[in-house]
C-alpha cells in the first residue's frame, strides 16, 4: 500500500502515558489517534473506518478495556488490539484469548517493545 497511513488508536486515560504512546508509536506511516475516554472511540467508530490497530488500557474510567473489545467484536470490529494493563491475571489472559487477536501487556512495559508489537500487527500497511 504506497503511500497509505496506516491508523493506530490509542485509547488511554492517564494523559502522560497516552502522550508518551502517541510519540513513540507515530511514523511517517502510522499516524496515531488518542483518545482519553472508551464513549470516544465509539463516537469515532460511528463516523469513521475502524483503525488497523486498536492500543488500550484496561483500566478505564467507566469501562474495562476488554470489555469494551468485547463489545467491539460484537459489532464487527475485527482489528487486531493490544491490551495495557498493571493486572494481567490468568483469568484476564484467558478472557483475552477468547476474544480474537486480542494481546495483553503488562505495564509497566517497555514502549519500543510495544511500538515493534503494533508494528508487527500492521504488517505491510507500515
Amino acid at each position: 500500500m504506497t503511500g497509505a497511513l496506516a491508523e493506530v488508536w490509542v485509547l488511554e486515560d492517564d494523559e502522560e502515558f497516552r502522550e508518551l504512546l502517541e510519540e513513540v508509536l507515530t511514523t511517517p506511516r502510522v499516524r496515531v489517534t488518542p483518545f482519553e475516554r472508551a464513549q470516544d472511540v465509539l463516537q469515532q467508530l460511528s463516523d469513521a473506518p475502524p483503525p488497523d490497530v486498536l492500543v488500550t488500557d484496561h483500566h478505564l474510567e467507566g469501562v474495562h478495556g476488554l470489555d469494551l473489545v468485547a463489545g467491539l467484536r460484537a459489532r464487527g470490529f475485527t482489528a487486531p488490539v493490544l491490551l495495557v494493563t498493571a493486572f494481567a491475571d490468568a483469568d484476564l489472559r484467558r478472557r483475552a484469548r477468547d476474544l480474537s487477536d486480542v494481546e495483553v501487556v503488562e505495564k509497566p512495559c517497555d514502549v519500543l517493545a510495544l511500538r515493534r508489537r503494533v508494528r508487527d500487527r500492521l504488517g505491510d500497511l507500515r
